[in-house]
């Protein structure tokens, strides 16, 4: 069994001619034997173990990445698209992400600065690759999708 037990904190720094006061809570855990095996602080967590005498025998420090992970969770583009211009969509979405760009293969065309989902007509001049890039500080992740480029008048079977 693991008990939990939060503190909270208050920082007082005095040198400026105001008073800054701040509020931080650290979760504390504990094992059956009252053993404190993590603190914790946002992202920021301390862990600890205990060998078999109940020595502690490590102590893990870990950052977590604040927020979401940084993933696509839905990129497409139609299969084929007819004419030329303004002629197909791409849609995504993704979480972590600060923004997006959507670039071609074999085109020097690209949308940059897109918001991190959304939908967005594109012009599509030639059979190809089509990739979403979405970016959070160094970060990047990357996911790509096939259009098939048909020029001209294009008759349907019926």
């Amino acid at each position: 069994m693991i008990y939990s037990r939060s503190l909270t904190i208050f920082l007082v720094s005095c040198g400026l001619p105001f008073l800054t006061c701040a509020q931080s809570t650290v979760e504390l855990q504990y094992d059956a034997k009252g053993r404190l095996i993590e603190v914790g602080k946002g992202a920021l967590f301390i862990e600890y173990s205990y060998d078999s005498g109940g020595n502690r025998k490590a102590v893990g420090n870990e950052r977590l990445a604040e927020g979401s992970p940084l993933l696509i969770t839905e990129f497409n583009v139609p299969n084929i698209a007819y004419d030329y211009g303004t002629n197909a969509t791409g849609n995504w979405a993704s979480t972590g992400a600060n923004y997006c760009e959507i670039t071609f293969e074999n085109q020097v065309n690209s949308y940059e600065n897109l918001p991190t989902s959304g939908s967005k007509p594109i012009e599509v001049y030639a059979s190809g690759a089509v990739f979403l890039t979405c970016f959070n500080g160094s970060e990047t992740v990357q996911e790509s999708d096939y259009i098939r480029h048909e020029a001209g008048d294009v008759i349907m079977p019926f």
